[in-house]
């Protein structure tokens, strides 16, 4: 009776210092350590650059589905079939890369069936990682790898590639004044021109990134294409219009609607604008805006030599603005530029920057990336062209 007396009280003891003990916060998960994504690069929450690898993709993915084993999903039709199948795939892929883009779509599936707050958290970094996983084949390859039938199914089964592209994008910028262009090609340009490369390359400092101007006859404002490294397979090049009159601005990214998986490389492809993934169908989670900010969209360093033949000339063409004009007369609290996309995508109010000159102090995100830059490739801030009058800035052609 004693002994069954302090087996009790022991057992009560233990129950008592287990409740006591502070509970212990769950790992983050590896693929956590993506807070944003933006031009093919993923950053961390101080916006310090994480390099991504096929090595890394696959350690992120693999430590999401550990977290999907252990999370209950909604039952959905065919799902255990899907995923046998997949699996299957994944055992005769002829690539590591290959093999991460099924494992993407296998993990897209099955967060269908997770609750909201696991969806939101994860599907964006998913998708970027499998779109990563598309361009690093690409260059590994060259752009040459051909993807079997029997895969592009279970991709198309997965959701990630479209049959039908149906879009009134193009239609709801040109209503709000905004240039649409034409089709970008770096060895076929058109009217497309080439003002220089920038010398102040924020997101991957060393690295080339080319600068490209169009010019709508017909609406005063910009298009400014920026294809980077060389264009290549894999490569990123996005496209940004705006109106010098509406301040609207509109995006475009060369991913396409039928497979956003894979990156059209620029300097052997045609970019065809109403292919294009854009403002109303790229990942909801990775807002262009997030960097884009100010009171024009534009990012620019008034005093890189690129940028400063954007900004003032001399460019021919007369209907080219690459500001929201009614600003010009403002010092503080001017207008700024709005974006065509999703509803979460917004421009908020700043306060204004560079000494009360140029334009609107950037985001906490860029003002730390421009933090982490080497001082020889750190844009100056204030720019000297804001000393005398703001508007030296932004004299326009």
């Amino acid at each position: 009776m004693l002994h069954r007396i302090a087996l009790a009280a022991s057992l009560a003891l233990f129950v008592s210092l287990a409740a006591s003990q502070p509970t212990r916060p769950a790992e983050p998960l590896e693929i956590e350590r993506i807070a944003i994504v933006g031009h093919g690069l993923a950053f961390d929450s101080k916006m310090r650059s994480i390099p991504i690898d096929v090595k890394t993709i696959r350690s992120m993915q693999n430590s999401l589905r550990e977290l999907l084993a252990k999370t209950r999903l909604a039952s959905r039709p065919g799902m255990q079939s899907f995923a046998a199948r997949v699996e299957s795939a994944m055992a005769q892929a002829r690539s590591e890369e290959e093999k991460a883009i099924l494992t993407g779509v296998l993990i897209r599936r099955q967060l269908e069936g997770a609750d909201k707050r696991v969806r939101t958290a994860y599907d964006w970094r998913n998708n970027f990682l499998i779109e990563r996983s598309r361009a690093l084949l690409d260059r590994r390859f060259n752009g040459r790898y051909q993807i079997s039938e029997a895969v592009l199914r279970l991709l198309r089964e997965g959701g990630l590639i479209l049959t039908a592209i149906e879009t009134g994008y193009m239609s709801e910028c040109r209503g709000q004044n905004v240039p649409v262009p034409p089709n970008f090609s770096m060895s076929k340009p058109g009217a497309w021109v080439k003002q220089g490369n920038l010398t102040y390359n924020m997101l991957d400092p060393g690295d080339p990134a080319e600068v490209w101007t169009w010019t709508d006859p017909a609406r005063r404002g910009a298009c400014v294409a920026l294809p980077r490294d060389n264009g290549g397979p894999g490569s990123f090049a996005g496209i940004i219009c705006q109106s010098a009159t509406s301040g609207k601005a509109c995006f475009w990214d060369n991913l396409t609607r039928a497979n956003p998986t894979r990156r059209i490389p620029a300097a052997t492809e045609t970019m065809v604008i109403r292919d294009l993934q854009d403002g109303r169908t790229l990942d909801v989670n990775a807002p262009c805006t997030e960097c884009h900010t100010g009171n024009n969209v534009f990012l620019m360093s008034p005093d890189d030599s690129t940028w400063a033949k954007l900004l003032r000339g001399p460019l021919p063409a007369t209907n080219f603005s690459t500001i929201f004009e009614p600003q010009a007369n403002t010092v503080a609290g001017g207008p700024r530029y709005t974006p065509i996309a999703h509803a979460s995508w917004v421009n908020p109010a700043l306060t204004i920057g560079c000494s009360g000159s140029c334009h609107g102090a950037p985001s906490a995100s860029v003002q730390a990336l421009w933090s982490g830059l080497p001082a020889a490739q750190r844009p100056p801030m204030p720019p000297v062209c804001a000393a005398g009058d703001f508007r030296n800035c932004y004299d326009t052609p």
